[in-house]
């Protein structure tokens, strides 16, 4: 077996050498810029994240317009119907493999300019790519490796990423050529974010049920308490607490209602199951046997009864000898006990009093407790809640689009609104915040603003350096790595 082996894998060297010789050049790269060559592994990926995006660019334009029927049938597309397609004026073919020359481009000119800048990765970064890049492949490297993609290819297409965000920092951070200042950051921020707080109150009842005009009245007039008491200085997330609290004891008691008819239905139904078969001895088989066991009957109705007489008259008998003795003992412990009892009683009603009084103070204190809860504590004793204070972008839809634009154009920071759902199942009481009051945000935040900012700078950057240093294409890999052959089955 290991000969066979040994001889199988000369054989597929063989192979594919005649094949890159038969092709006249080596396939071993996609192309080059600046002296880079891109690994064929790195432009057989792009070719099939190439052919993803043509998939979803085709869903897009084919899907039906907005508030259009979807009328049409589902239908498998073969692949001759895929690659008969257009996409922005190409074929689907050569669309897909323009985008992978272009993401190989980029790749090389990274690769080089990351050395002209005199960058390294870090330890870390190293590692993180390592780690990634394993745990990748035990679950999906032989779908990779079966389309000629090595974990080596793998790993460098995620380094080469991590390298191109390590190049924008170096080229736009605060110190950099084209560096941005914080203030311009924050800036950013203002004019394109805002802190929105709400209360998503349902327009339910605790059976998930739609509320009638009278319901919905009742919560609306509950919104509007809540501002007043906002507007008069309570804690908005302690409003919002109040309101958990609420709408989860209606669904508690929806539950516990439910759970009760359910078992008066079980109760119920065991009380309507047919009675349990007569004992054979009590089965009327003729006329005859019937009148003696009527006989046996009544003659043992008698025997019970008189039975029954008699241990009624003893326990009348033993219940008096009880009371007379009692009454005998009760006069003897009266006579020689009534000062000590005189005295004890007082002592027992200043202890019962002091009791109550314990009591009392005690339920005061837990009600007193409960009223000046911290925000902290509440939210620590109600696990569950979920705020709902959070930063949204201009275009966000949370809790949706026409509350953002509302608080973008309409609202001022400390304004209370409500907004009705476009379903009509929930109120919307929203507060407007400052977007970083306390600065963490934006720390936490700005590498991810600026790149907002100059995402599209630094992609037309990019395509500067690749127009300025040049890509040959390998048109024998592209001959090679054909995607109508190569995707035809996915």
């Amino acid at each position: 077996m290991k000969a066979k082996k040994i001889i199988s894998a000369a054989t597929a060297a063989a192979l594919l050498a005649g094949i890159t010789t038969g092709c006249g050049a080596n396939t071993r790269t996609g192309g080059s810029a600046g002296g880079v060559d891109v690994p064929a592994g790195v432009y057989i990926y792009f070719l099939q994240s190439a052919y993803y995006d043509a998939q979803s660019k085709l869903q897009e334009m084919e899907a039906p317009a907005d508030g259009a029927e979807d009328t049409s049938t589902p239908a498998e597309t073969t692949a001759r119907q895929f690659y008969a397609k257009s996409i922005d004026g190409k074929n689907v073919k050569d669309w897909i493999i323009d985008e992978a020359n272009k993401s190989c481009s980029e790749y090389a000119v990274v690769e080089k300019k990351f050395d002209e800048y005199a960058l390294s990765l870090t330890e870390e970064e190293q590692y993180e790519s390592k780690y990634y890049v394993e745990m990748m492949w035990e679950y999906g490297g032989d779908s990779f490796a079966e389309l000629g993609i090595s974990q080596k290819s793998y790993e460098s297409i995620y380094t080469n990423s991590t390298k191109r965000s390590r190049l924008f920092d170096a080229i736009y951070s605060e110190g950099g050529e084209k560096g941005v200042p914080d203030d311009e950051i924050r800036q950013y921020m203002v004019d394109n974010y805002v802190r929105l707080d709400y209360i998503d109150l349902e327009l339910k009842d605790g059976e998930g049920n739609l509320l009638k005009s009278e319901g919905k009245a009742e919560i609306m007039a509950m919104a509007e308490d809540y501002i007043r008491r906002y507007n008069e200085g309570e804690d908005f997330t302690k409003l919002a607490i109040e309101y958990y609290d609420y709408y989860q004891g209606l669904k508690d008691e929806a539950a516990a209602k439910a759970a009760e008819e359910a078992a008066k239905a079980a109760e119920e139904a065991a009380q309507t199951e047919p009675a349990e078969t007569a004992a054979p001895d009590e089965t009327v088989l003729d006329e005859q046997d019937g009148l003696q066991l009527v006989q046996v009957d009544e003659e043992q109705a008698e025997d019970e009864a008189d039975t029954s007489a008699e241990e009624t008259s003893d326990e009348t008998a033993a219940e008096t000898t009880a009371e007379e003795i009692a009454a005998e003992e009760t006069t003897a412990d009266d006579t020689v006990l009534e000062d000590d009892f005189t005295d004890a009683q007082p002592e027992e009603t200043t202890a019962s009093a002091e009791e109550t009084a314990a009591e009392t103070t005690a339920d005061t204190s837990t009600e007193t407790t409960g009223a000046e809860q911290t925000v902290d504590e509440l939210l620590a004793s109600h696990p569950d809640f979920s705020s709902n204070d959070h930063v949204v972008k201009r275009d966000g839809t949370s809790p949706s689009e026409e509350v953002v634009k509302a608080a973008f154009d309409e609202m001022q920071v400390g304004d209370a609104r409500i907004f009705e759902s476009q379903d009509g199942e929930h109120y919307y009481l929203v507060i407007k915040k400052e977007v970083d009051k306390d600065g963490s945000y934006f720390d936490n935040a700005r590498s991810s603003l600026l790149f907002e900012m100059k995402e599209e700078d630094y992609d037309a950057l990019v395509e500067t350096w690749v127009s300025s240093i040049g890509y040959n294409i390998n048109q024998a890999a592209v001959k090679r790595y054909d995607p109508e052959k190569m995707f035809k089955d996915q």
